[in-house]
């Protein structure tokens, strides 16, 4: 069945604001049961770099623990193309951390508190130490004194840290196995790739409903919504153009650090070849005052004579 491409931002971003395929796909990779998801509003959607637009979603969800009480979180999803994006990361996460959502108070008042937060990256490259293609850096509470681990949660320490899942697209495996890995397959685009990078050729097993959802889903973006290759086709040259850019920076840093680099050698030989000539003034006058003395003493010795 032929499929759009979700790695591309614009259908990344059509996929996860289906409410049903969300909860899903991120109730799967919590290993959490989300009774509660709501796309939070965003002033932009994709986020502008250099001309370039990246995937980034903020779900305010509810979920339960195995046998907990409903928590509320904020779950922050990007899909990351390069390996070259740290910063920009650690900003969107800061500004997540300063954010105040509103709900209404028992009195029915509107106020504001913030959540725990949990981050999730889809990794379009391959992280260069961790091989596993979904890795989970979970917190744990332990007594620094006895290495204890503890089974409580404090408010304080969950609004100030949080968890964090990788999922690294290329190393998705070729045959999917767990129900998690059976949904992820469908963005194994290198598995599933045709002539043209926007559209897949899914010939994975669809018996399962989540991954019938998804598939049905992504296969109605290219019969019904023709819109939608278009914007693939401007996010490809959008991303050619940032591509050049990149490059082009990263030849003028290098011609800058080689003329950088030509200049101190220059100053080098030029600082040596000072101290050469210096150091040859320095034997000429000891030359001459000896040449001076034994001028002196010829004038002395004819004098006498």
């Amino acid at each position: 069945m032929k499929i759009a491409n979700p790695l591309y931002d614009v259908v990344f971003k059509y996929l996860m604001e289906d409410n049903e395929i969300a909860k899903c796909l991120l109730s799967l990779i919590l290993d959490k049961k989300i009774v509660g998801l709501k796309l939070q509003p965003q002033e932009t959607p994709h986020v502008t770099v250099d001309g370039l637009k990246m995937s980034k979603l903020d779900f305010k969800a509810t979920i339960r623990e195995a046998l907990g009480k409903p928590e509320n979180v904020l779950i922050e999803v990007q899909k990351v193309s390069a390996d070259e994006e740290e910063e920009r990361f650690r900003l969107y996460l800061g500004l997540n951390y300063i954010e105040k959502v509103p709900f209404l108070s028992k009195k029915g008042e509107t106020k504001f508190t913030s959540y725990p937060i949990t981050t999730i990256y889809f990794l379009g490259f391959r992280l260069k130490h961790v091989k596993v293609p979904i890795l989970k850096v979970a917190r744990g509470y332990y007594n620094a004194v006895t290495n204890e681990k503890l089974t409580v949660k404090e408010d304080f320490i969950e609004k100030l840290s949080h968890d964090m899942y990788a999922i690294q697209i290329p190393r998705l495996k070729m045959a999917a196995q767990t129900e998690l890995e059976k949904v992820l397959d469908i963005f194994n685009a290198e598995k599933y790739k045709t002539s043209d990078s926007r559209i897949l050729e899914y010939t994975g097993d669809i018996s399962d409903p989540n991954v019938e959802r998804i598939v049905k889903h992504l296969g109605r973006a290219i019969i019904k919504d023709g819109k939608l290759l278009n914007q693939m086709l401007m996010e490809e040259l959008l991303a050619e153009q940032w591509n050049r850019q990149q490059q082009q920076r990263k030849n003028a840093e290098k011609a800058k650090a080689d003329a950088e680099k030509a200049k101190a050698n220059a100053e080098k030989a030029k600082a040596a070849t000072d101290k050469a000539n210096a150091g040859l003034e320095k034997e000429n006058d000891a030359l001459r005052k000896r040449i001076e003395l034994l001028e002196q003493q010829m004038r002395n010795d004819n004098t006498r004579t």
